[in-house]
Parts: C-alpha cells; structure tokens; sequence
C-alpha cells in the first residue's frame, strides 16, 4: 500500500470517529455495577464523618413508644448511610441536617456514615482531580462513597447477593411503613434491611415498631422505597 492510500485510510477514521468514543473533557469512573463513582466534573460525596450511635427512648402522644438516636451535622447536603436498622427522618434547614435512626430497644447501637460533597483536601500530598474552574473535586485520601446497588424494596425476603466479607451500609429512600389492625389496636411495622457478611445476602424484614389504639379498618401496607447499598469497608 502506497503512502498516499496510507494517507486517505487515516484521514478518513479521523473524519468519522466512533461515537462510543466521543465524550465530554474530564476523567468518569464507574464501577462494576454502572454507578459513577468520580466525576472529574462535579464534586465527588466524601465520608466526613462515622461512628456509632446509641438510641434512646422517644415518646409520641397516642403513637406508643420507639427508640431513635439524633445526630445534627453541619452542613445543609450530608448524606447519611447506617449498617443496622433504618433511617426513621431526615430534617433540613440552610445550614444543618438531621438525622433520626431507628433502634429495636433502648441503647441499640448503630453505626452510621455522613457524606457530602468534598469541600477541601486534607493533605498537600496524593492523587487529586480539579475541574476547569480549579474547584476540587476529588482527594484520594478523603474516602469517596462506594455503591454497591440500588434496589427497589418491594417485599420482604433476599433482595440480592453482595460480595461477602465486606463492611456494608444502605441509604433507604423511605421508611417502608406498614400497619396491622385488630379491633382496638394498630400494629406499626418498619421495612429493616440486614447484611449476612458470611453469605453476602441482603435481606428485608418487616419489623414492628410500636402499636397505638385504634378503631380496626384495613391493614396498610407497605410503601416501596428504593435503598441505595454501599461498601464502607476500612471507613
């Protein structure tokens, strides 16, 4: 093949470039599941906080007694995940959130992991990512949210397999609020995930929360809700 047909091969793959290969400047991850994990684009969500938390006794007048630790952070975006029981409430104002989570008894101890939008590094050293506005945008030493899944809960039982032997948390979109009525009492049950590290399964349980009087009816079941899993491993 002469040169000039060298030429003309090259030009013409240069004028009619693949369209999978076409994308926006910046570096994207995602992981093995499809979600973007780094955008170089957009501010990637950090954990800036975790721990453990205890509950204790809240009283609603006429809605029976439940157990819910309050965690308050500074920021009005944080994102909070937990590795046992659920979410119960999420309160925003221009400067704060709060979180409420639910326990089975007093003094159950849930751990809990916040993540927000990174805002500053916390070292002049490592793998870092700016936009084109000089804003950071990911810190490899800030550890970044991980997902695993998301599932829309829509029964109890097995909902999926996740790798084993890993430390998992989940972010449910909603309680999963149901009620069972006899003739003078409603039962209040709550959609609870749980992780088996050994197997990798995660299930949905239907677990009662309190009980208040009431005049029968119909049972109400349960809302859908989609729960976002992620791995905290090492967090």
């Amino acid at each position: 093949m002469d040169m000039a047909s060298r030429h003309n091969r090259k030009q013409s793959r240069n004028e009619n470039p693949r369209d999978d290969l076409l994308m926006a400047v910046g570096a994207y991850f995602k992981n093995d599941f499809g979600a973007l994990q780094i955008d170089g684009d957009d501010k990637t969500l950090v954990c800036i906080q975790s721990g453990t938390v205890a509950t204790t006794q809240e009283q609603t007048l006429d809605v029976g007694t439940y157990y819910v630790a309050t965690i308050t952070i500074n920021s009005p975006t944080a994102i909070m995940a937990v590795g046992r029981n659920t979410i119960w409430s999420t309160s925003r104002n221009a400067s704060s959130t709060t979180f409420k989570i639910l326990g089975r008894y007093n003094g159950d101890t849930v751990p809990y992991y916040i993540f927000d939008p990174i805002s500053s590094s916390v070292s002049d050293f490592g793998l870092q990512m700016f936009n084109a506005s000089g804003t950071l945008t990911f810190d490899a030493l800030l550890p970044p949210m991980l997902i695993l899944g998301a599932y829309t809960i829509t029964t109890t039982g097995s909902i999926a397999t996740l790798p084993t032997g890993r430390t998992v948390a989940w972010i449910p979109g909603a309680r999963g609020l149901s009620i069972r009525r006899s003739s003078d009492e409603a039962e209040i049950n709550c959609r609870i995930p749980s992780y088996n590290s050994g197997s990798g399964l995660l299930t949905i349980a239907d677990e009662g929360i309190f009980n208040l009087r009431s005049a029968g009816g119909a049972d109400t079941p349960a809302e859908d809700f989609m729960l976002t899993v992620l791995d905290v491993t090492g967090i």
